[in-house]
This record gives C-alpha cells, structure tokens and sequence, in this order.
C-alpha cells in the first residue's frame, strides 16, 4: 500500500526537479 503523504510527494516532486534542472545545467555548459 502506498500512501505517501503530501509534504513528501512535493519534497521528491521539488529534488527530481532540481535534479533534472543540474543535468540540464551540465549538459549545456558541455555543449557550448
């Protein structure tokens, strides 16, 4: 059973965003 409360959820939303906003950061910088 999963019930992840709703401070998690947002918690893991905002450090996969953060995540995916590092990778694009990096990649970026590689390319140009």
């Amino acid at each position: 059973m999963l019930a992840l409360p709703v401070e998690s959820m947002k918690k893991l939303e905002g450090s996969l965003q953060w995540y995916r906003e590092g990778i694009i950061f990096i990649y970026m910088k590689n390319v140009v």
